[in-house]
């Protein structure tokens, strides 16, 4: 017989998590909501979107971030 999958469902829907009702307090949501109510408005880039403006919002050094590549990327044809 096959053992039972584990799916998300099963274990972060029941409490003591409550995964889709429970408040959420990190600095993406809190920032998600800043933007949804015209509080802040990101920067947008030609060459890189939003994602300066969104890193300095947080407080994330951009120097903190880096770019692998792979042979084996779905991507390859972009890299």
């Amino acid at each position: 017989m096959a053992p039972k999958l584990f799916t998300q469902n099963q274990s972060f829907e029941r409490a003591p998590i409550n995964y889709h009702e429970a408040e959420v307090f990190d600095p993406v949501s809190k920032l998600a909501v800043k933007i949804k109510s015209d509080e802040i408005e990101l920067q947008y880039e030609e060459d890189f979107g939003y994602l300066r403006s969104f890193l300095k919002t947080l407080d994330i050094s951009i120097s903190s971030q880096a770019l692998v590549f792979s042979k084996t990327s779905l991507q390859l044809q972009r890299i």
